[in-house]
């Protein structure tokens, strides 16, 4: 008797046994690693991208978001994707041009008029030929997301001129290209980590710093500054890779819904940016600072004196990629 039940409870959980562990191959998990925080526009990105996978194969792909640099920075997350420990991520053209320079015609001053003329670019045959120059490197690039253009802010005294830009000390990334921008500005820029940036400059190490508009009001550095230049340098774009391991262990189906799910990202993060650079700005109105808006005259100025800094790096980069650009741009 006990031999017939075992038996019998066999041929019932048997099926079901075997159909738990066909289903548990079946399903991949697809870990996407953010540098930025859970409340950027990116993490909004990847959620609405996760809704979208995760319900269009039924729950054959799980997404997990790991914001905050859990899965560390972007440049350690470059190499992680290679190897599989982390499948998505959003890097910049910086961290991607010291992989392939001409992502760094990205970090040029000035290349657009406004966020549409961006959109045109790199949603069209430019940004997809950028993309592909990824899959010499073992990744899948997928889509060029927006960040917003950097604007400056500082404690001292409104810009309006580039005489207003000598002798301020400015943060920046540790990019020397954007370094190079602010030197050509007049400015006296420094590098140091973001992390150090609020106090730096509520201690007045710092008298200002440049950023996305949504990036300064959600980090409060608004304040501990006074004035804003809406002088728009660069415009800021950040791009969405896969491994190119992982992506072609995907079915044609599920590469295809990838691309649909970028696409989503994109969608997602333009309408967010768009929402958020409003808020900011009028938040930044209402705590008091005096936004100053560039003048035709002053933006022909800033695009002179920083004319040597693309002549300087244009020879680095495939200068028919830059033609190519400058030409998409204005038709």
């Amino acid at each position: 008797m006990k031999n017939l039940v075992i038996a019998g409870m066999v041929l019932v959980l048997g099926p079901m046994l075997y159909f738990s562990a066909a289903h548990a191959q079946d399903t991949k998990t697809m870990r996407i690693g953010l540098a930025t925080a859970a409340t950027h526009i990116q993490n909004t990105g990847s959620e609405a991208f996760k809704k979208f996978i995760e319900e269009k194969t039924n729950g054959a792909i799980k997404v997990e978001i790991y914001p905050g640099a859990q899965l560390g920075d972007n440049k350690a997350m470059l190499d992680s994707v290679k190897i599989g420990a982390v499948d998505g991520i959003f890097p910049s053209p910086a961290d991607l041009g010291n992989i392939d320079k001409n992502f760094n015609i990205m970090n040029f001053p000035f290349l657009f008029s406004s966020q549409e003329t961006a959109n045109r670019v790199t949603d069209g045959q430019w940004g997809d030929k950028l993309l592909a120059r990824l899959d010499n490197y073992g990744y899948k690039g997928l889509a060029i997301v927006d960040s917003g253009f950097r604007q400056t802010t500082n404690s001292k005294h409104a810009i309006k001129s580039l005489d207003d830009f000598k002798g301020l000390k400015i943060r920046m990334q540790p990019n020397p290209l954007h370094l190079d921008i602010f030197r050509a500005l007049g400015a006296n820029p420094a590098p140091l980590s973001f992390a150090e940036l609020f106090s730096a400059l509520q201690q007045g190490v710092m008298d200002g710093q440049e950023n996305p508009l949504n990036n300064i009001y959600a980090s409060k550095l608004h304040e501990v500054q006074k004035f804003v230049t809406l002088d728009g340098h660069i415009y800021d774009t950040n791009i969405f890779l896969v491994g190119k391991t992982f992506y072609e262990g995907l079915t044609p189906e599920q590469q295809q819904l990838f691309q649909e799910g970028a696409d989503v990202i994109v969608q997602t993060m333009r309408q967010a940016l768009k929402e958020r650079d409003a808020a900011a700005l009028e938040g930044m109105k209402a705590a008091g600072l005096e936004i100053t808006e560039v003048s035709p005259e002053f933006h022909d100025a800033l695009v002179q004196a920083t004319r040597p800094v693309v002549e300087k790096y244009l020879p680095t980069v495939d200068a028919a990629l830059y033609a190519e650009l400058l030409e998409a741009a204005t038709n």
